[in-house]
């Protein structure tokens, strides 16, 4: 059999023999592998474009490349990445300062979150949710180190201390209003002390780092947390610069929590926009028509943040994001 690069149309509605519709086959696999290989690798493709934090998400560059991207999304207390405390949010005391990726004691010192734009769990209507990533070490030993608390200001009840319970990673406190508890977890596991008791504080519950001792035994990354009320989270990649003008659409994306897949979650819509701006909606791994065509290629996630918190499994969590898209 030879193979003609064309299309074989059997005349006055001939059929077609076998030798010219293997050919057609060959022409349409050849064609379509042809275009797969080249658009993937070479135009109109979106991966490992920087993402950005929209609205109500964190970004951390230093949890890994971002094509590989942690994000949060919840609202934003503080992301700790611009090198200034804010006064705003934060009482400080000692030695505490910020930098491009922490806030820390890096000596005798704390930071509490009662500022006049503070952060006070006892003051919403519901229960609520905080999630951090936190560094509480015992550098130096002995008297040396860092510790979480419960404060109103002046009553404390300490939830993780450093000298006897290291952290180094992802701590989620789930606040119950009526039963004036917060439950503990790290990583996704309880605490074994957890729930405390908070009825002892007066009215207000903030968040309190501190440091023992010396030494740079506390580091917060970032602070966020769900109270119960209607938002959403939302996260863009960069534009790409695409071939040709566009009106189509497939995208694929991997969303996971630790060994949880989440990206099919009833709470994530996925939409692709070609000309940079105007967003329609996609399913994952199916081609997809965008409303509005053009040459600037973007993917958008958007997260409906939950108004209803359970008070006895964590709600928040940090995603691992990886996605590509093709357009055409």
């Amino acid at each position: 059999m030879v193979t003609t690069f064309s299309l074989n149309v059997g005349s006055s509605g001939a059929a077609v023999t076998s030798d010219k519709w293997n050919s057609n086959v060959s022409y349409l696999a050849t064609n379509m592998l042809a275009k797969a290989v080249t658009g993937l690798t070479e135009y109109n493709i979106l991966s490992n474009t920087a993402l950005n934090a929209t609205s109500n998400a964190i970004l951390k560059a230093s949890w890994g490349s971002l094509g590989d991207a942690e994000a949060v999304l919840g609202y934003v207390f503080d992301a700790c990445d611009d090198s200034s405390i804010d006064a705003n949010k934060w009482t400080t005391s000692g030695s505490v300062s910020e930098t491009t990726i922490i806030l820390r004691c890096t000596g005798v010192g704390y930071f509490i979150s009662n500022g006049a734009s503070g952060l006070d769990f006892n003051s919403f209507a519901g229960n609520s949710e905080c999630l951090m990533r936190l560094f509480l070490g015992n550098v130096g030993g002995g008297g040396n180190y860092g510790i979480l608390k419960i404060s109103d200001g002046s009553s404390e009840v300490t939830l993780i201390a450093g000298n006897s319970d290291t952290v180094n990673g992802q701590v989620n406190l789930i606040f119950n209003k009526a039963g004036e508890e917060v439950r503990v977890f790290e990583d996704g596991v309880e605490k074994g002390s957890s729930p405390f008791d908070l009825s002892g504080l007066s009215t207000n519950w903030y968040l309190k780092i501190e440091v023992t001792g010396g030494n740079e035994n506390a580091k917060l990354y970032y602070a966020a947390y769900l109270d119960e009320s209607a938002g959403t989270g939302v996260i863009t990649t960069d534009a790409v610069t695409l071939d040709t003008t566009c009106d189509t659409g497939l995208m694929d994306i991997k969303i996971t929590a630790g060994s949880t897949t989440d990206e099919d979650d009833a709470d994530l819509v996925y939409s692709l926009a070609a000309d940079g701006s105007n967003f329609s909606t996609v399913s994952r791994r199916l081609m997809g028509a965008i409303a509005n065509s053009g040459t600037s290629g973007k993917l958008k996630i958007t997260y409906t943040l939950p108004t209803t918190l359970s008070t006895t499994v964590i709600n928040m969590k940090e995603w691992d994001i990886s996605y590509g898209a093709y357009f055409g």
